[in-house]
């Protein structure tokens, strides 16, 4: 990078910085609720849910396939 081109740039330095942190962000997020971890819990919230009668077999299956579908999107 030259003199000229730093010299230049350095004003958008600080945008470019908060683009960044909004972009790692956004992808902690997609971790978060993508995540194994997060698919399991849901996954048990629904078999519990169905354990204790609060939702049909039919829902059960509805939410599952649901949350399986978030997982493994079709391409």
């Amino acid at each position: 990078m030259g003199l000229l081109t730093m010299i230049v740039a350095l004003p958008a330095l600080p945008v470019l910085g908060v683009v960044r942190i909004g972009e790692l962000l956004q992808e902690q997020a997609e971790r978060e609720l993508r995540g194994p971890a997060a698919l399991r819990r849901e996954l048990e919230k629904v078999e519990q849910e169905r354990a204790a009668g609060l939702i049909s077999a039919e829902e059960e299956a509805r939410a599952t396939e649901e949350i399986l579908g978030r997982a493994f999107p079709a391409r």
